[in-house]
């Protein structure tokens, strides 16, 4: 989670004065765990790991916790959970480790299995044990929600992973939760095609909330970063979240005092909450304006396949020429035997320098998009460059595709025409 938010500040009361270097001793190494029961989800996880103590010899971890591998991971814990009250009293259950795989023998720190008897209400008590000797408990009421509202436009979510349609320079999204038990919400919209790229991260405890289409979030770049970008898919996740979970994520250390995070572990640190999840796909468009916007069509044979493909396209009103657009039709899967794919997916791409084709013409563009399947081929990633024209005409377009190490999958040269825009 986020434990990065702080900062010190320092000011000079006195013109000349001199600082004075205090050297921070290094804290006690403390057990931390990080359990989240979703009763959304089939199997249930926990992270347990020993917190940073100054040690300079610390590698792996990053930014997703739970979830990222931790700089120093617990390997033999006994980790159990118990239902204390609720349909399935006394009953017990193990989380039992996850080995490394392959050549990596560091262990992982995780710990999973699938829970039984996870109603909304039911109280949970964990239980770690680590070959030390140490012992972390906590208990958790599962959370629930009796209703979710996802309204955008005045039209609302028919059903969970429903699309909803939501144009950035008209509509407000609003998120409600009728809550059974809990007590707080929490928001995440990533890239449907890049879950590491988060749009928006909220937490609340008023179980209601409503983002304007043209949010920006000011830290992206010198002008900031457009939220929800037109031309792409995300997917929404609303939380219904117990208050174990809810303070955690609402709460933080500050690096020196210790002081602020709101602990409900006996023993160490962390979280052993709940959460009920529910996810949903936003397709976001925007007023077509500039004549670079609107719907091409592309057609042609590549690598045995007969594409049909269009991309319905929208200029980023804060990156200059960086657009982004759906990718809708029949197209190769880049592999042999040759078989078309149906694809619906988003985009990024930009016009005006286009490595390759050319550097100066504002009608020159790469547009890239991903192609995610459950069966082989799993992975592709294509690019298209090509440079539009103007007067309607078709134009030329290169296409290239490579797997996710890079190898080349399929070249070759499609039929690009623009159907649709301000002007037609």
């Amino acid at each position: 989670m986020r434990r990065a938010r702080s900062s010190l500040a320092f000011a000079l009361a006195l013109a000349g004065c001199k600082l004075t270097e205090v050297v921070i001793a290094p804290g006690e190494r403390t057990l931390v765990v990080q359990a989240v029961i979703d009763r959304s989800q089939p199997t249930q996880f926990a992270v347990v790991e020993y917190s940073t103590i100054g040690d300079s010899t610390i590698n792996g971890g990053g930014a997703r916790i739970p979830g990222g591998r931790p700089g120093f991971p617990v390997t033999g814990a006994v980790v159990s959970v118990e239902h204390l009250e609720g349909a399935c009293p006394g009953r017990q259950e193990a989380l039992t480790e996850v080995l490394p795989t392959g050549t990596n023998l560091t262990p992982t720190g995780r710990y999973a299995g699938m829970l039984t008897c996870l109603a909304p209400g039911e109280k949970l008590g964990l239980r770690v044990t680590t070959r030390a000797g140490e012992i972390v408990t906590g208990e958790t009421v599962l959370a629930a929600a009796s209703a979710i509202s996802v309204r955008a436009g005045g039209v609302a979510a028919r059903f969970a992973r429903d699309t909803v349609r939501f144009n950035r320079d008209s509509d407000t999204m609003r998120v409600a939760i009728d809550p059974l038990v809990g007590r707080g919400m929490q928001i995440e919209v990533r890239r449907a095609e890049d879950h590491d790229h988060i749009a928006l991260i909220f937490i609340n405890d008023s179980l209601g909330a409503a983002f304007p289409g043209n949010l920006v979030n000011p830290f992206g770049n010198d002008v900031g970063e457009t939220t929800f970008r037109a031309g792409a898919y995300y997917v929404m996740t609303v939380a219904m979240a117990d208050s174990n979970y809810y303070h955690y994520a609402s709460t933080f250390s500050d690096p020196v005092t210790g002081r602020g995070f709101l602990n409900h572990l006996k023993g160490g640190l962390g979280v052993f909450g709940s959460i009920e999840t529910t996810q949903y796909v936003i397709r976001v468009s925007s007023t077509v304006n500039d004549p670079k916007e609107g719907v091409y069509r592309l057609t042609g044979l590549l690598g045995g396949v007969n594409l049909d493909l269009s991309l319905e396209s929208y200029l980023d009103d804060l990156s200059g020429n960086g657009f982004s657009a759906f990718a809708r039709g029949t197209w190769t899967n880049g592999a042999t035997p040759t078989l078309p794919v149906q694809v619906n997916v988003s985009g990024d791409g930009t016009f005006g320098f286009t490595p390759g084709v050319t550097a100066n013409d504002p009608n020159a563009f790469v547009f890239m998009f991903d192609v995610i399947r459950t069966t082989n081929p799993t992975f592709r990633h294509y690019v298209l460059r090509g440079i539009r024209s103007t007067d309607g005409s078709p134009f030329s377009v290169d296409v290239t595709g490579t797997t996710q190490n890079g190898q080349s999958a399929v070249r070759g040269t499609a039929l690009g025409v623009q159907v649709s825009g301000p002007r037609q």
